[in-house]
């Protein structure tokens, strides 16, 4: 594989994923796009600098090249199209999340968070469990949620509750057939609902409307790193209102709700 094909990974895991066939900044060159396997973050590169090219956002490396791609136009598009299919009633998402704030929870919600209170205690989950939680967020996946033993229910959970790093916490959960990061993020919700919330297109999307993430316009497909920058968010806004970042999620969710013209998933 040539360093300047689509899918090369350099030694410090940065990924190609574009040419957007503009002028480097160096002769003959052409501005390539990178993504930081660690971070997420894109930036634009001559073709001749990327075998030794580190992240700008989270390795040091050098600044990007400004570019225009073909993503950036269509990001560009959609939240056009997605500023005029929701109504904007508010300067700016503290101003929403202080008007809207919900403090209750959904009453079926509220007793499965109830069921599962001692689980983080206990330091792992059952295969009953798992499946209860995994099924509130989407049932579609059910054979394959069933599919995983006990035992690897068990010793998963384990290592989720036992590592301090969040990240990893997703990367166990999705290591679990079935799960996909939104599933993930709802089983640490439903037994931390303090500190978690779900990821989700209606709160995703109201976040990139109110300007909160700048990436995946349409609130789909979640990388992990998505999930963090998420995370850090909700948790930020939980503190803000003195509240529980289940509480930021819901308040965003149901929001969305009353706002959204046409289908959702387009």
């Amino acid at each position: 594989m040539q360093t300047t094909d689509i899918g090369y990974v350099n030694k410090h895991k940065q990924e190609v994923i574009n040419c957007t066939e503009e002028p480097g900044t160096d002769f003959g060159q052409k501005v390539y796009v990178l993504r930081c396997s660690g971070c997420g973050f894109e930036y634009g590169a001559n073709g001749s600098d990327i075998w030794e090219r580190k992240c700008p956002n989270c390795q040091g490396g050098a600044l990007g090249i400004p570019f225009v791609s073909r993503r950036s136009k269509v990001q560009y598009e959609y939240r056009v199209s997605l500023t005029q299919s929701m109504r904007k009633e508010y300067s700016n998402i503290q101003a929403l999340i202080s008007n809207e704030l919900l403090k209750g929870e959904h009453a079926p919600t509220r007793a499965l968070i109830t069921r599962l209170r001692k689980v983080k205690k206990r330091g792992y989950f059952t295969k009953v469990e798992f499946i209860e939680m995994c099924r509130w967020k989407s049932a579609r996946p059910l054979r394959h949620y069933t599919s995983n033993s006990e035992e690897r229910i068990r010793l998963v959970s384990k290592k989720v509750f036992a590592t301090q790093f969040e990240k990893r916490r997703i990367e166990l959960l999705t290591s679990l057939r079935g799960v996909s990061v939104p599933v993930a993020s709802a089983i640490l919700m439903l037994t931390d609902p303090k500190n978690y919330g779900v990821i989700d297109i209606r709160v995703w999307q109201l976040l990139y409307l109110y300007g909160s993430v700048k990436t995946k316009p349409t609130g789909k497909n979640f990388s992990v790193a998505n999930w963090y920058t998420y995370l850090m968010k909700i948790r930020y806004f939980a503190r803000r209102f003195k509240s529980t970042a289940r509480q930021i999620e819901r308040t965003l969710f149901e929001y969305h709700k009353t706002i959204q013209e046409g289908n959702l998933y387009t």
